[in-house]
């Protein structure tokens, strides 16, 4: 009897081994589905206008009363990048191109977009080189609008092409406006030049 219940273990302990097997890969699967939210790189690709985390990845999030006393500070000025999206059309903007903004700030439309082309990469590497090297020490704060993933994207992708001293102000304009602060007409830095 005890023979028979020993054989009975025995020829049963491979099929729970497999089910084991099969439940632990298939909960792998469900795992590593791919996120419809965002690209292999981590950047966000979609539903950009929904909550946001609390940090982002090689960067510091800033209020808007640190923000404030960044700029009154001036030392060093920070550079301001308002990277609200535009739409295009062979190298011109198709919609209104002026747009409240703090500021001070530079307009780099669509840098913030989860997939960039190679020309919007040539447009973000140039202007990010450009105001850094006017400004090395200088720390640069991306911001769109309130519940933006573009910012978050922008900061992640600078930090990703070597850049330190990187903040995110979550809040954007929609926080700037809430607290009763100027706001700008701010133009889009042009596009034509990287066609």
């Amino acid at each position: 009897m005890l023979h028979n219940d020993v054989l009975i273990v025995k020829n049963y302990w491979p099929c729970a081994a497999l089910l084991s097997a099969l439940i632990c890969n298939m909960s792998n699967a469900e795992n590593q589905k791919p996120n419809p939210y965002f690209n292999q790189a981590g950047y966000r690709i979609s539903h950009y206008r929904s909550p946001t985390p609390a940090s982002v990845n090689g960067g510091h999030v800033i209020s808007t009363t640190a923000l404030r006393h960044l700029i009154q500070s001036k030392n060093p000025e920070p550079i301001l990048i308002n990277v609200l999206p535009l739409d295009t059309f062979q190298g011109v903007y198709t919609q209104a191109s002026s747009e409240p903004q703090i500021p001070s700030s530079y307009w780099l439309a669509n840098v913030g977009k989860g997939d960039l082309n190679m020309l919007w990469m040539e447009y973000f590497e140039h202007y990010l080189k450009t105001l850094r090297g006017q400004r090395p020490e200088a720390p640069i704060v991306f911001y769109c609008k309130a519940d933006c993933w573009m910012s978050w994207n922008a900061v992640t992708r600078a930090h990703s092409l070597g850049y330190q001293n990187l903040y995110w102000y979550a809040e954007g304009i929609d926080g700037w406006r809430e607290t009763n602060l100027p706001l700008v007409l701010g133009r889009p830095e042009p596009i034509a030049p990287f066609l």
